[in-house]
């Protein structure tokens, strides 16, 4: 099992709940896992979830009002990432974008920094809303300068159920 240090934000656009930059261990799988936002894959029992995240907004560093935790596993050729967002209230989550790319924090939505230079200032980033729509790009000099026009090829999935709803990114 390979250790691989990652700055795995959650980021819960409306009411944003904001986390876990400690280091952790992903699991390696020798399958793919089928990336459609519905967690049934057995591989995902094999993975700890990370949870207890904390609010950027409105109370910065208090308890996150939502219960919402990840999942990370990787193979040859991805890192896979499963959320798994609580929301007692499904009729306020708020998934309306649909153009990859657009302003998703107008949306529920969960992202992922990877600081592949591990240099804690650059770092590349994928999102997700509940309904699928996939946002990327790249932060550099400690978020001062961003570039949303970068795109690359990756997967997600998500689907809102009656106790919140997921998403998974294959990167």
């Amino acid at each position: 099992m390979k250790k691989i240090s990652l700055f795995v934000a959650c980021i819960l656009f409306t009411c944003l709940g904001v986390a876990a930059g400690d280091d952790f261990k992903a699991i390696y799988i020798s399958d793919s896992v089928n990336v459609d936002g519905i967690l049934n894959d057995e591989a995902w029992t094999l993975a700890t979830p990370i949870s207890e995240f904390t609010q950027f907004e409105p109370v910065y560093n208090a308890p996150s009002r939502y219960n919402t935790s990840v999942k990370v596993l990787y193979n040859d050729r991805m890192i896979y990432f499963a959320f798994t967002c609580s929301d007692p209230e499904i009729e306020k989550i708020t998934a309306k974008i649909t153009k990859r790319d657009d302003n998703l924090p107008r949306d529920d939505g969960v992202v992922v920094f990877l600081d592949t230079f591990h240099d804690r200032s650059n770092s590349y980033f994928f999102a997700v809303n509940p309904i699928g729509t996939q946002s990327d790009g790249r932060f550099s000099d400690n978020g001062r300068t961003s570039d949303v026009e970068w795109d690359t090829s990756w997967e997600s999935g998500a689907k809102i159920g009656p106790t919140g709803w997921t998403a998974e990114f294959g990167i």
